[in-house]
């Protein structure tokens, strides 16, 4: 069982921040005045770490990503609308692919935030052999920013945000079933997807979309033996809104998810 370690720290002081950024390789100088204020999260495996940051100050940021790992940046919310980040002018709705030499610059506005996403390498070349002999892999692999639609966009920020939410609640709540599940399938495998093969991911029509989200929630609600998910999970495991899975369901079944979970767990009891 891959363990999942949690990191929380909050600073209302510039230097200790530095001081704390540094053991990440990562330097930091504030380009303008008054209070600052940070905070820092960080869940790590052996394999995959995912992080949040957000700073309230004019920041220009230099450093390395990890060694052994590919790193995907997602911006969160922009406030100001964009950021400098290796010589780009990038926005909310980019995906930034950090390239094999790790190194990083940028220029921040007060109120920036982002998540880091880093893979281990060997996860990376697994995936590609399964897109490989298909010949999925899309010609936009080379770029280090990547523009996608919002819904794209705000879907993976959802996963993020609910990974994070769901830690600072309760440090234990990383054993769950369903919070494992997006940590180790959902976020790598949607940044993977999206980087391996973008423009077939931007052009699936709707209705192949509502059929894949059927199969995931499907396949994963089969796995669980006893501790099932909220609804909301339920949608961040299978990607899709309410709304689809709703209509997923009601098409196939002729009822919702909330339905079908509540006769899965009944048909539980009754094999107990």
């Amino acid at each position: 069982m891959n363990n999942i370690t949690f990191l929380h720290l909050e600073f209302d002081d510039f230097e200790t921040f530095k001081e704390a950024a540094a053991k990440w390789s990562l330097d930091f100088k504030q380009l303008d005045s008054g209070r600052f204020v940070g905070d820092i999260s960080v869940l790590d495996s052996q394999q995959i770490q995912i992080g949040t940051t957000t700073l309230n100050r004019k920041l220009d940021q230099h450093g390395i990503t990890p060694a052994g790992y590919r790193t995907f940046i997602v911006p969160k919310k922009i406030l100001g609308g964009s950021y400098v980040w290796r010589g780009y002018e990038v926005s909310e709705n980019e995906l930034l692919i950090q390239p094999k030499t790790r190194e990083f610059a940028s220029i921040t506005n007060p109120g920036w935030g982002i998540y880091t996403v880093s893979i281990a390498e060997d996860l990376v070349a697994d995936f590609f052999e399964e897109f490989e002999p298909s010949g999925l892999i899309g010609h936009s692999m080379s770029a280090e920013v990547m523009k996608l639609s919002s819904q794209l966009m705000n879907r993976l920020r959802s996963q993020l945000e609910y990974i994070f939410d769901t830690a600072k609640q309760n440090a234990s709540n990383i054993k769950k079933k369903a919070f494992r599940q997006i940590f180790f399938k959902g976020i790598p495998s949607m940044i993977l997807n999206y980087w391996v093969s973008n423009e077939l991911v931007e052009n699936i029509p709707s209705s192949r979309i509502r059929d894949i989200a059927f199969r995931k929630a499907i396949d994963y609600l089969n796995s669980c033996s006893t501790e099932m998910p909220t609804i909301k999970e339920l949608c961040l495991i299978s990607g899709a809104s309410e709304r689809t899975l709703q209509n997923a369901f009601n098409e196939k079944y002729g009822f919702g998810p909330k339905e079908f979970i509540r006769k899965q767990t009944l048909n539980l009891v009754r094999q107990e």
